[in-house]
This record gives C-alpha cells, sequence and structure tokens, in this order.
C-alpha cells in the first residue's frame, strides 16, 4: 500500500496517508541492547517453530481460558499460529 501511494504521490496525485506509518526513531535502547546481547550470545539461536514460540503460544492458551472460560482441550496449543505482520 505504502509503495502504491508513493508512486501516485510522486506522479502528482493528491495522496492521504493512511497506512501504517514508518518509525521516525530507531529502536529503543533497551530493545535494541536485548538484540546485541541474544546475538553476540554462543549459542546457537535457529528458528523458531514454523506456528510460533510454545512458551507463547501456551500463555495464549490459558489467557483465553482464563478470560473466556473455554476449556483447554477448545484451545490446545497445536491450533494457535502466531506470525509476524498484521491483518488487512
Amino acid at each position: 500500500v505504502l509503495k502504491r501511494a508513493n508512486e501516485l504521490q510522486a506522479a502528482g496525485h493528491k495522496v492521504l496517508h493512511c497506512e501504517v506509518g514508518q518509525p521516525e526513531t530507531g529502536a529503543p535502547k533497551p530493545v535494541a541492547g536485548a538484540a546485541v546481547a541474544a546475538l553476540t550470545e554462543p549459542q546457537v539461536m535457529g528458528y523458531t517453530d514454523a506456528f510460533g514460540l510454545l512458551a507463547l503460544r501456551e500463555k495464549i492458551s490459558k489467557y483465553y481460558q482464563q478470560k473466556y472460560g473455554i476449556a483447554a482441550e477448545n484451545v490446545p496449543t497445536n491450533r494457535i499460529v502466531v506470525t509476524t505482520g498484521s491483518s488487512g
């Protein structure tokens, strides 16, 4: 969306930008520091599970159980997927 909006604007069209904005600042120092520390650790990080981190999926399952009273067997971690990006 942003690419097309920029193309239209460059072509002289008036564009009202309502898409997700670009950050104007870098990462917060604690976040950048944690990233550097994680990348310089001697352990091999590797790839995460395609469904997302199991610990996070377990917490999501528990959240649904507690907040909505859903039985654990109705919110198994193998039916929870954590991905990057957004919906549109």
